[in-house]
């Protein structure tokens, strides 16, 4: 009896050191996985040299909007608006008040008011609305109505473009965080251009107006004229060319999350595939522009000009950023038309999208 107290004795003194004492795990900023150089030829990030309008519009997002509302006490009898006008120059015209970028505006709590662009710059035929206060319905109409709710806030207008070789959504703000989340497409050969079909699949920051200052993360789909399909996840910091994990291999219909990252002089990136459980990542000492946010599918075409492959289509579950300026993260959508193909999308939910191969 006396030696099992001497043992519990022990154990009860014991085991609280061990725990204490135990060492932590730090992270790594490589995970130990090799990376290598791939072609120069593929070089994403380029937004491309044509950007003009676009007159497609994306499906309704059935819960965009929102409501205001206030707290306890009595509700203000005014709100202000500020106004903000991203990819493109517009006026805005709220009844028959005009408004331009970045003027404040004043108006009554809980009222209902006409708004509409005018003065659209030339080409731009399309443009949807987002705030973060109040509810706009038929947003992507001209006219629209907003209903001002109770709380101040930022009236956004997004005017829509296209893009000789990108696809996706782009964020303006302070940007310094961007996550984004899609599936592997199961992609197809498309004759009659080059050896292998290739698109770029990223996440970004500062990639918008700053080539030369992006800081990007993604995979490459690449299918051979045999039919098969190679995806590799890959880096890039321009001017440099894309780093290449060509140990990590991804596989169609796979779930794979893509987040970027700066921080006081560290730009982090990390790709994660939760199929399979695969994981990478690296910090390294670059300073992007940190004013756009890009949830992009390119078209490599500006460098080499390869064939884009029928992928069907690129499904995002998540695209969201540090900002929390507006109501839905994601604002601006931008069309490819190349030469041998060309992308439409459509929002289906909040910080969710879809980009489709339309041949």
């Amino acid at each position: 009896m006396e030696k099992v107290l001497s043992l519990l004795l022990i154990l009860l003194f014991v085991f609280p050191l061990a725990m204490y004492f135990t060492p932590s795990i730090s992270s790594v900023t490589n995970h130990g996985v090799n990376t290598g150089e791939y072609s120069s030829a593929n070089i994403f990030g380029n937004l491309g040299s044509k950007v003009s309008a676009a007159p497609q519009e994306p499906t309704p997002c059935s819960t965009c909007g929102g409501g205001g509302g206030g707290g306890g006490g009595s509700p203000p009898a005014t709100v202000n608006y500020k106004i903000d006008v991203f990819g493109g120059n517009a006026n805005i015209q709220i009844d028959s008040s005009t408004y331009s970028n970045g003027q404040s505006v004043t108006l009554d709590a809980s009222t209902t008011y006409e708004i509409q662009a005018v003065s659209i710059a030339s080409g731009y035929k399309f443009f949807q609305w987002e705030t973060n206060s109040g509810s706009i319905t038929n947003y992507e109409r001209t006219p629209t109505y907003l209903n001002t709710g109770t709380n101040a806030g930022t009236l956004v207008l997004v005017l829509n473009g296209t893009s000789s070789n990108w696809a996706g959504f782009v964020q303006s703000g302070s940007i310094n965080s961007v996550t984004g989340e899609f599936y592997v497409p199961s992609a197809s050969f498309v004759s009659g251009g080059t050896n292998p079909n290739s698109i770029g699949i990223w996440v970004g920051i500062g990639g918008f107006s700053q080539n030369s200052a992006i800081w990007q993360a993604g995979v490459a789909v690449n299918v051979s004229s045999s039919g098969v399909e190679t995806v590799t996840p890959w880096y890039e910091m321009p001017p440099a060319i894309p780093i290449y994990n060509n140990n990590m291999h991804l596989n169609p219909g796979n779930l794979v999350q893509v987040w970027t990252n700066y921080s006081n002089g560290v730009s982090t990136f990390e790709i994660k595939d939760y199929t399979t459980g695969q994981f990478w990542g690296k910090s390294v000492s670059f300073t992007p522009a940190t004013n756009t946010a890009e949830w992009i599918v390119e078209d490599p075409g500006s460098v080499s000009h390869p064939t884009v492959p029928n992928y069907g289509d690129v499904t995002w579950s998540l695209a969201s950023s540090n900002s929390g300026n507006l109501l839905s993260e994601i604002v601006s959508f931008t069309e490819i038309n190349g030469n041998q193909m060309s992308y439409c999308g459509y929002i289906t939910e909040p910080y969710q999208f879809v980009v489709d191969y339309s041949g």
